[in-house]
């Protein structure tokens, strides 16, 4: 356990140092990208004399803004320490929801490099935690098992046992903080905030949601850090359920798909019917001698 208190220490700070970095390359990007931007704008004016500056600025506005249009958000991205810890956490993630992008090369070389060491880090953390959840998790069932046994089937059981889970997780990682997003979001409405939560804890990120874009957002730095912790604890208890899941012999469904009863030999003993159904009892006894039989 300490081994993994470190890991997580070690793997905060290198998030921070990513996000400090982008900020820095990124921040001498935008100024460049700004240039060129205002730059095209007196060209236009100049060469469009009829067009005042401040119609124009109310057309790039309402364009901008236009939820009809998926332009790159990179052009109003301010590339604060929260944004860039935001951005940082959703590369190693692989959740990459696209909004934000470098703009200036050492940006995009830095992303590089720092993806390939983060996504390994981001994979062994998840999984470390995700297995010292598993264990903890292994005792709770097996302790309902040894309670409940009597009273109904261990299948039984372990599918309560992991519709309890998914309920849990449901609730801590989509519906409340899909009501606290919608609660800070002006424009975004309760199914909109589930719709977000779903995309980011299963990694799809397609983007078209993203939390503190909203103009004007009060603390939005802040905002972004505590969006990453949610996000990545999100998604460390999403790869528990699911390693639960995959826990449970009785669920494993291919294995069950490939059971050929009929075909001679195809068991060489009673512990492969063991693995499927998770004890050894008379059934799993009569169908290995029939097998055994008809071979």
């Amino acid at each position: 356990m300490f081994t993994c208190f470190v890991y997580s220490i070690f793997y905060t700070i290198y998030l921070l140092f990513g996000g400090f970095v982008f900020m820095l390359l990124e921040s001498n990007g935008n100024l460049v990208f700004e240039s060129e931007i205002q730059n095209a704008k007196s060209n236009f004016l100049l060469s469009n004399p009829c067009v005042s500056g401040a119609s124009l600025d109310k057309f790039i506005a309402q364009v901008l803004s236009s939820k009809s249009l998926k332009l790159n958000a990179s052009i109003n991205a301010d590339w604060t320490f929260g944004q860039s810890v935001f951005f940082a956490s959703t590369l190693v993630t692989t959740i990459g929801y696209g909004q934000v992008t470098p703009m200036s090369t050492n940006g995009k070389l830095f992303c590089i490099f720092y993806s390939i060491v983060g996504i390994p880090l981001t994979l062994i953390l998840f999984t470390s935690l995700s297995d010292r959840l598993l264990v903890k998790s292994n005792e709770w069932l097996n302790f309902c098992v040894e309670r409940c046994s009597f009273q109904c089937s261990d299948l039984k059981i372990k599918l309560s046992y992991l519709c309890v889970l998914l309920a849990i997780l449901s609730i801590l990682f989509v519906f409340i903080p899909a009501y606290v997003f919608s609660s800070l979001e002006p424009t975004w409405s309760y199914f909109d905030s589930l719709y977000f939560c779903f995309i980011s804890i299963t990694t799809i990120g397609l983007g078209d949601y993203i939390p503190g874009e909203s103009y004007p957002q009060e603390y939005k730095s802040l905002y972004k850090i505590l969006t990453s912790v949610y996000l990545i604890i999100s998604l460390i208890f999403t790869m528990f359920v699911l390693k639960t899941f995959h826990a449970i012999p009785e669920l494993k469904i291919m294995k069950i798909l490939s059971l050929r009863f009929n075909e001679p030999g195809f068991y060489k003993n009673t512990s492969e019917y063991q693995i499927l159904f998770g004890k050894e009892d008379n059934t799993i006894r009569k169908l290995y001698s029939q097998d055994s039989d008809n071979s």
